[in-house]
């Protein structure tokens, strides 16, 4: 049925168990499905078996509770990239952030080993799209109403820095998916009169 987003046979019994799931990723390590979702209202980011088990990671940084994760990709070692689109809006009335137009979101990472939970970026227009390189040395997010794509650098000599991966889209930037061979997908709502495409991009050695 997920075999596509999972990599694994995900019955539709255990999918009925995830109440407001919101993204899928493969923790490879972890033979875990990464499932970022709102549990009764409570947002957060949990390990979900295949028996539709749910195990929370994180909802809480720095002492505050979440309000609004959005997507999730995870790296070969099991270490957990996710958006956090508003730290002050919810679920409920996200479109409030979008239009008071102020940078509340936030990307961040989450260490199964240590349970650390780090802000590799905030102060970001909606956190949205989270998606990984092919060799993991960066990691992509979307900042839905600047109409862009950030790029925060996870190694090399620019690791611990950022810049813009792409700008001037054609639309509100929703989930990006690389497909780890050169290609980056790019959900946009709201197109203008410029039709959205993939982004290829091998020049950036994804």
């Amino acid at each position: 049925m997920l075999d596509w987003i999972t990599g694994s046979r995900l019955a539709r019994t255990a999918l009925a168990k995830l109440p407001s799931l919101i993204t899928l990723a493969t923790g490879k390590n972890q033979g875990y499905i990464m499932a970022l979702r709102e549990d009764n209202g409570v947002p957060g980011v949990f390990a979900v078996n295949e028996d539709g088990h749910a195990r929370l990671l994180v909802d809480t940084v720095s002492g505050k509770k979440m309000k609004l994760e959005d997507d999730v990709d995870v790296s070969s070692e099991g270490v957990v990239y996710f958006s956090d689109a508003s730290t002050k809006y919810g679920f409920d009335d996200y479109v409030l952030d979008i239009l008071e137009g102020r940078a509340y979101g936030r990307l961040l990472s989450f260490d199964p080993k240590t349970n650390a939970t780090n802000v590799l970026l905030d102060r970001l227009h909606f956190a949205n799209g989270v998606t990984l390189s092919s060799q993991e040395d960066f990691v992509l997010v979307a900042e839905t109403t600047r109409y862009r794509i950030l790029r925060y650098w996870l190694k090399g000599p620019r690791m611990g820095t950022h810049d813009v991966f792409a700008n001037n889209l054609p639309g509100l930037v929703d989930n990006i998916q690389s497909n780890r061979r050169g290609t980056i997908w790019v959900a946009i709502s709201m197109v203008g009169p410029t039709t959205a495409s993939p982004l290829h991009c091998e020049e950036f050695g994804i």
